[in-house]
């Protein structure tokens, strides 16, 4: 290998004499363009000096982002669910459901100015318009507010259900201006006509909130729930399923049931008569297949009310007191309580509970025809025209 040589050592008096001897670079400043200034509103035309178009933004305006925003968001509202003459409204309930995965649907019954439509509508986000109510007065003068069924798409996708008042002789007079008893007694169709509403929301709602007023039990329309219950056989679930994709139909499905004593005055808000209701619809739905409990109940919000005493098992039996009174726990703390409660409720297992809205809806319309041609509420019906026709 070759050697290297040594670097020579740098001589800076040879370089200091060269920079003496070269005379000094004048840099020249190149010429720039100016920068060219956008017009944001109009720009103009020196020919004819009128203003030109203005340039078109790369935003789409904020009216049509609210607008696209709007039209992707799920609709809510209020749609008639079911009427009389017509049956069922396809075309308005299915503008409000979604194909989204999921449904929750949550009924109401109970007899004429119990507060059905005011408890569901505290439900929803506009509570003073949702469905709407009444006074007896202009009751006796008009009849029942509520016309078949109502429903209501939250925003939260939960569909509410108010229904028209049941054993009610109003609803026998509306509903003769465009039927006939066909021979059947007044009392006799009143009671088919609330059995069938009755079984109906029994076999498509998740919960059913039964509603009466005060402390007093109804136990007329108890035994109309009870005698529902019996003649709810053999309705399935969801009868326009695939049993080979979603399993076999359960011919035993039976929703949540809260009962709801409404307008309790002062003295009613004991733990007595808490204990005493309770007792009274543990004896009542003693050996049902509905689900009574487990849904929640007063003694939850208020501990006053559970108490070790209580010898009964807790059913879903909650207070509300009259919407206007002030002595007590407002009625809007109470019922959004009771809200939470009900949409705490669980859901349906397996595959089922991710069924969209409109399968949802779409297996309800069979259902009622189902029901409406049921052998077993056919046979109920012949026996009580038997019993009570003279």
């Amino acid at each position: 290998m070759k050697e290297r040589e040594p670097r020579r050592p740098r001589d800076n008096k040879q370089r200091r004499d060269k920079t003496k001897d070269t005379a000094p670079r004048i840099l020249e400043r190149r010429p720039t363009q100016e920068p060219k200034v956008l017009a944001i509103n109009n720009t103009v035309n020196t020919q004819d000096c009128r203003p030109g178009p203005a340039p078109q933004s790369q935003l789409p305006p904020q009216s049509s982002i609210q607008e696209k925003t709007k039209s992707d968001s799920p609709p809510t509202g209020t749609v008639p669910f079911y009427r009389r003459q017509d049956q069922f409204q396809m075309e308005a309930v299915m503008k409000v459901l979604t194909d989204h995965p999921g449904h929750f649907v949550v009924g109401v019954v109970g007899q004429q100015g119990v507060g059905k439509s005011t408890i569901l509508s505290a439900f929803t986000d506009r509570p003073a318009e949702a469905f709407p109510t009444q006074s007896n007065d202009l009751f006796l003068a008009h009849g029942h507010k509520t016309l078949g069924i109502d429903m209501y798409a939250c925003p939260e996708r939960v569909l509410l259900l108010d229904t028209e008042p049941l054993l009610c002789w109003t609803v026998l007079e509306k509903a003769l201006q465009h039927t006939s008893l066909q021979g059947t007694s007044p009392d006799a169709w009143l009671e088919m006509d609330s059995l069938y509403q009755l079984v109906f929301l029994l076999s498509v709602c998740n919960v059913v909130l039964v509603v009466m007023e005060g402390t007093d039990v109804d136990m007329d329309m108890l035994q109309c729930l009870r005698r529902a219950e019996l003649l709810k056989f053999r309705i399935p679930d969801f009868p326009l399923l695939n049993t080979n994709m979603f399993g076999p139909h359960d011919m035993n499905y039976y929703p949540d049931i809260m009962f709801v004593c409404n307008k309790c005055q002062e003295s009613e808000w004991t733990r007595s008569n808490y204990l005493q209701v309770q007792s009274m619809l543990d004896q009542t739905f003693q050996d049902t297949q509905m689900k009574i409990k487990g849904t929640g109940s007063l003694a939850s919000v208020l501990p006053g009310f559970n108490t070790a005493e209580a010898v009964v098992s807790p059913l879903n039996l909650y207070f509300l007191p009259w919407k206007h009174q002030t002595q007590m726990e407002s009625f809007e703390v109470l019922v959004q309580s009771l809200r939470d409660m009900v949409m705490a409720a669980p859901r349906r297992r397996g595959r089922k509970n991710h069924l969209s809205e409109k399968e949802w809806f779409k297996n309800a319309v069979k259902v009622y025809d189902m029901v409406r041609r049921s052998e077993y509420i056919r046979d109920y019906t012949k026996s009580i025209r038997k019993l009570r026709d003279p």
